[in-house]
């Protein structure tokens, strides 16, 4: 952190009935001197270990923030395109989460719309009611949660009750069975099906296969994620990709 080598690359989230890009999840890197570029599982732990992760979240909620805001202004879209960043325990059972949120979204301009948080059972937030009132007051500040590897963890259901979220995010390995196991279509149904009840969006992770994309787009999901689209990528790539996608977008309406 000191030598400022960790990085922001980000995935595009797409609309699957348009394919427009409608934001962007922040995941992080280290570009390490002496290793290269490392992913999270193989650094985690020694941040876990430390009590750096309570710093990390501030930085990594900060950059996200930033670079948002950096989007925003090159692509003035409406809505505005959003960051969604994953958050720990820590950063929830910091007293003064909200305030550091907040403090982020003023110190760069930026709506509550700008950044989502998502929240997965791995994290181990847990569901009391101290939790429970911390994420209705951000949803009714504007922030969007959302729920991540969904229906892959014995007590997702319960966490629909903790966490009134906006968006579920299917797991990537039910998607990447979608063509091939009809158990993954059941289940990829029910979630659409239970996603239309609570008023949820759904969005569908790791998608790599037209085959895929053309089911979940039969099926009426929302939004997608995935090799199909591209990968995680830093923010000049990702700017790059934007410009594409809106030319895309752009040529495709006018014809």
């Amino acid at each position: 952190m000191q030598n400022d080598e960790f990085r922001l690359y980000y995935q595009p989230i797409i609309s699957i009935q348009d394919g427009k890009i409608a934001g962007l999840e922040a995941l992080l890197r280290w570009q390490s001197p002496d290793r290269g570029l490392m992913m999270p599982g193989q650094f985690f732990h020694a941040l876990f270990t430390s009590g750096l992760i309570n710093q990390l979240d501030e930085w990594v909620l900060n950059y996200a923030a930033r670079d948002a805001s950096k989007l925003q202004k090159i692509f003035p879209f409406d809505p505005p395109i959003y960051i969604s960043v994953n958050i720990s325990a820590n950063l929830v059972r910091n007293p003064n989460m909200i305030q550091i949120i907040e403090k982020i979204l003023r110190q760069h301009k930026l709506n509550t719309s700008s950044l989502r948080l998502e929240v997965t059972e791995k994290a181990d937030i847990g569901t009391s009611e101290a939790t429970k009132e911390i994420f209705k007051v951000l949803r009714e500040r504007g922030i969007r949660i959302s729920l991540d590897d969904f229906g892959t963890g014995y007590s997702t259901l319960s966490y629909l009750l903790t966490f009134p979220a906006d968006s579920l995010k299917i797991d990537q390995s039910f998607v990447q069975m979608l063509e091939t196991n009809t158990e993954s279509q059941k289940i990829v149904e029910t979630l659409r099906a239970l996603a239309t009840h609570l008023n949820m969006n759904l969005v569908g992770e790791g998608i790599e296969t037209p085959g895929q994309l053309a089911y979940l787009k039969e099926l009426g999901c929302d939004y997608g994620q995935g090799y199909l689209f591209s990968k995680a990528v830093d923010l000049e790539q990702t700017v790059a990709f934007i410009r594409q996608n809106l030319q895309r977008s752009t040529t495709i309406s006018s014809s």
